[in-house]
C-alpha cells in the first residue's frame, strides 16, 4: 500500500485534474506524504541485515543494490531462506511466519527487508554466533530454486507448525499446492526427510 501511496504522491497530475486541489484533498495528500516519508526511513532489524548481506554476498539473491527493487522470485527467496534458517538451522529473527500464497510469509520480515536502502551499506559479516552457517549455506546453493523453496518450506511448516503426520505430509501439501505435480512435492518431502529437516 505505502508503495502504492509513493507512486501516487509523485504523480503528475493528470488531464483535467484540478491544479489547486480543495483544502482537505490538499490535507489528505500531506497526511499520507508525512506516512510515507515516515516509511522510507524506517530502519530494517539489525538481525536481518548481516543474513540478508551474506545471502547477496554468496549470489543466492539478485537485486541491485536497492532490495525494493528486487523482482518477486528473489522476494520469495528471501522469504523462504529465512523461514529455512529460523525453523530448520537455529538461526532466530523472532519473525513470525504464517502460509500465505507462495507457502510461509513474514510481513515484518517484508518491512524490514523494504527498509534497507542498499544491501552494499551493510557491512559483511554473519548474523550473530551462528554454529550453522556453512551447513545453511551448502543447503541454500543446492536448492536455490524458487519453485523448490516454495514447495519445501510449506512442507516444512505444515510438519512443525501444524504437526502434520508425516504419512499425510505430501497429500496436505497437494491440496495447498496443487500447482505443482505430485512427483514433486513427493520429491521434495524425502529430500527434507534425508537431510534431517523433517522427521
Amino acid at each position: 500500500m505505502l508503495q502504492r501511496i509513493g507512486r501516487a504522491l509523485g504523480r503528475p497530475a493528470g488531464a483535467g485534474a484540478p491544479k489547486n486541489p480543495p483544502p482537505r484533498q490538499s490535507a489528505i495528500k500531506e497526511e499520507y506524504r508525512d506516512v510515507y516519508e515516515a516509511y522510507l526511513t524506517q530502519k530494517a532489524s539489525s538481525k536481518i541485515e548481516p543474513f540478508l548481506r551474506l545471502l547477496y554476498d554468496n549470489r543466492l539473491v539478485e537485486w541491485g543494490g536497492n532490495p525494493r527493487t528486487s523482482d518477486l522470485k528473489t522476494r520469495i527467496k528471501i522469504q523462504k531462506f529465512v523461514y529455512f534458517a529460523q525453523a530448520c538451522f537455529g538461526l532466530n529473527f523472532d519473525y513470525r511466519h504464517t502460509l500465505y500464497i507462495y507457502g510461509p510469509y513474514s510481513p515484518t520480515l517484508a518491512n524490514d527487508y523494504f527498509c534497507i536502502q542498499d544491501i552494499k551499506d551493510v557491512p559483511p559479516g554473519k548474523p550473530g554466533s551462528w554454529s550453522r552457517e556453512g551447513e545453511f549455506l551448502g543447503f541454500a546453493k543446492r536448492h536455490n530454486d524458487v519453485d523448490w523453496l516454495e514447495i519445501a518450506s510449506t512442507l516444512v511448516y505444515l510438519r512443525k507448525r501444524r504437526g502434520v503426520p508425516l504419512d499425510d505430509l505430501v497429500e496436505s501439501a497437494e491440496r495447498i499446492k496443487y500447482k505443482f505435480p505430485h512427483g514433486r512435492i513427493k520429491a521434495a518431502c524425502a529430500e527434507l526427510q534425508r537431510a534431517g529437516l523433517i522427521k
